[in-house]
């Protein structure tokens, strides 16, 4: 779902049958028609080999701005002697060599084996090039991309997007903690970022609901404890300016069983106990989220405005 990502059809980490989003064919199935041309000397050029997507102008486009999913690929096959060849003056940009094969049985071989490859697919283009001591035989495969590709393709990055957002947004809140002017002080974060088993605890735990980020104060001088708690309610005073105000509620208080009871409904394989050993007790920013509803508006609006912010410079979808 993102960019148009060239890829080697050749290298996959999934099943061999791999097939890209808007490919009517895999990996595999040109893998099964290479030996037409491989039985008679020629060899991949893997480094020549690419896929993308386009449009009906040739241009290349992401998946759902696209029409056509290209496969390129080259074969080349080596000589036993170099070909003749002649210099043709272009001009002032210099001259160019044109090389000449006298085999007419060889190439009666090569166009069969062309076309007997060809005929698999619906719209091939070939070219057939020598060189001095070398044939090249490229090919470009097109298929037509479906309308449900597209359109799935499209709800995926709407998706992707919507939770992005919510995901960026607690991630820059919850940075202000350890922001060098605004945040934390030094010793603050180093001994009060610690459970009651001494674990580190450097964020929020819980999931997309129900969110803690605990501190453990002991053994901190008061000083340290005031001057600390002061800038913990500041910074959550200015939460809003990352998590919209009607989608969340935050307050900064002693973690409770009732808390612990929240927590342990988001978080696998947690149970009670080893969450009331690691946290009740301990002062924590308490951060509840109307998940769903957030994850909606965004969605919506990137389905009213998908147009305009994936015409933006720099999208990459």
């Amino acid at each position: 779902m993102k960019n148009i990502l060239p890829f080697s059809i050749f290298e996959s980490d999934d099943e061999e049958d791999y097939k890209p989003k808007g490919f009517k064919f895999s990996e595999s199935d040109i893998r099964d028609r290479i030996y037409y041309l491989t039985d008679i000397g020629f060899s991949i050029d893997d480094d020549k080999i690419d896929s993308y997507y386009m449009d009906n102008d040739g241009n290349k486009q992401s998946l759902i701005k696209a029409e056509k999913a290209v496969y390129f690929l080259k074969l080349t096959k080596k000589l036993e002697s170099k070909l003749k060849y002649r210099s043709v003056n272009t001009g002032w940009s210099g001259s160019k060599s044109y090389y000449y094969l006298n085999n007419s049985q060889e190439l009666l071989e090569i166009a069969e084996e062309i076309a007997s490859f060809s005929a698999h697919f619906d719209e091939v283009y070939h070219n057939l090039t020598y060189n001095s001591d070398t044939i090249e035989v490229s090919f470009y495969i097109y298929s037509n991309i479906e309308d449900d590709v597209k359109r799935s393709e499209k709800e995926s990055i709407i998706e992707y997007k919507a939770k992005s957002k919510i995901v960026d947004a607690i991630y820059n809140f919850r940075k202000k903690f350890i922001d060098t002017k605004l945040g934390l002080t030094k010793k603050f974060k180093d001994e009060a970022r610690e459970n009651k088993l001494g674990e580190s605890t450097t964020g929020f735990y819980g999931g997309n609901e129900f969110l803690i980020m605990p501190f453990n104060i002991e053994g901190l001088t008061k000083s340290v404890i005031n001057n600390n708690f002061r800038r913990i309610e500041k910074i959550l005073s200015s939460s809003h300016w990352d998590i919209p105000s009607k989608f969340h509620e935050i307050e900064f208080r002693i973690i409770t069983e009732d808390d612990i009871n929240k927590l342990n409904t988001q978080i696998k394989n947690a149970t009670e106990d080893k969450l009331k050993e690691r946290y009740l007790g301990l002062y924590g920013v308490i951060l509840t989220l109307k998940y769903k509803d957030w994850y909606e508006n965004i969605k919506k609006d990137w389905e009213e405005n998908f147009e305009e912010y994936t015409s933006r410079r720099g999208y990459y979808y």
